[in-house]
């Protein structure tokens, strides 16, 4: 049913955006223009723009068709010059171009650097950062390492010297019972599993008395059921996962974790089990992703927030934990820097007295 112009302009009569737009017949165009000049609202007889498509006149429609014609004939031409540069890529290269495209990884790049939410970097992170994501060369780090090994950058994410490669892994835990004490009451650290009492379960399960896992929560798939959570953190560049696409590392890992602990986590825990396989450049495997997913789900419905910002949020923080814990094992001190004191002996009034101290 058509609208007159009056009921139109009482209709719009709030508008003020200058998105809103009425597509007239040119004879229309000048009283159009008068009845609506106290707005925002455009009039044109041409056309205009909206959802992906367009309303307008057939030179409009015809200008519309061929500049969407254009663009994608553009885009086609530049995934073509991309195949081709990845193509001709050493194997190295296209490792670390697949590892920088995966989901999540690029967080930490498009987040506004934002000190009180914990996402600003200084200029010597920021550097490394990017030469970490596309695996180039650092000129200054040292040539030898605290343990005695060669120290490069694929050696110092998995050296246990200094201890950075266990604070990078409680800090992605920490991080993940928190994101679970929001939607879940019962969240443990370490959780210790049940001893096996003549249960069979399969060769490659974990049978070792006191065994833990790392998170245990409980309602998170179920109602009321208790969930396992495991995390590995693995360096995608090492030498042994060279001709390995990065699903495949994920797949391994938590194909490793699930043969260890799935059936004793099923037959005496009755829980489910989930492997966190994170990679040292930020990626992070599918069954980490479904997790995502179904957390962001869980709190975006407690806190009547949207659920892509949710999840947006989630990654930002994973992705800001794995960067910063990477950075500290490539930057962090592996040596004592000064002696050890003993004071074990001391006797503090004889001290006390020849130094005078009051």
């Amino acid at each position: 049913m058509a609208l007159s112009f009056r009921n139109l302009h009482s209709f719009h009569s709030n508008a003020t955006k200058t998105k809103c737009c009425i597509v007239v017949k040119p004879e229309k165009e000048g009283s159009a223009k008068d009845v609506f000049k106290s707005t925002a609202i455009n009039i044109t007889s041409e056309g205009h723009k909206h959802l992906g498509a367009m309303i307008g006149s057939q030179e409009y429609r015809k200008e519309y068709v061929d500049e969407k014609t254009s663009q994608r004939k553009r885009d086609e031409d530049v995934k073509e010059r991309v195949k081709s540069v990845y193509e001709r890529a050493p194997l190295k290269t296209k490792q670390a171009l697949d590892l920088a495209t995966e989901k999540g990884s690029s967080v930490w790049l498009t987040v506004l650097p934002l000190q009180e939410q914990g996402y600003n970097l200084e200029k010597r992170e920021f550097r490394d950062a990017i030469k970490l994501r596309y695996d180039w060369q650092f000129e200054d780090i040292p040539s030898k390492c605290a343990c005695g090994d060669v120290f490069t950058v694929d050696h110092a994410m998995v050296c246990k010297k200094g201890g950075f490669i266990i604070q990078r892994h409680n800090e992605l835990r920490d991080l993940e019972a928190e994101f679970l004490g929001i939607v879940c009451k019962d969240v443990e650290l370490e959780s210790q599993l049940q001893d096996t009492t003549g249960e069979q379960l399969n060769s490659g399960s974990n049978m070792v008395q006191d065994a833990r896992l790392d998170i245990h929560a409980r309602g998170f798939w179920e109602h009321n059921r208790s969930a396992f959570f495991h995390i590995r953190v693995c360096h995608p560049n090492a030498e042994s996962y060279r001709n390995l696409k990065p699903q495949q590392i994920y797949r391994m890992h938590e194909n490793e974790k699930k043969r260890s602990y799935s059936r004793h986590v099923l037959y005496i825990e009755h829980g489910s089990f989930t492997p966190f396989v994170f990679t040292s450049t930020g990626g992070m495997g599918q069954e980490r992703l479904r997790y995502h997913s179904r957390l962001a789900e869980l709190i975006a419905e407690k806190k009547g927030e949207n659920y892509s910002k949710t999840i947006s949020w989630i990654r930002a923080k994973t992705s800001f934990a794995l960067l910063r814990s990477a950075l500290i094992c490539l930057r962090g001190s592996r040596t004592i820097r000064r002696p050890k004191l003993d004071f074990t002996n001391v006797d503090l009034d004889i001290q006390s007295s020849e130094a005078a101290i009051c």
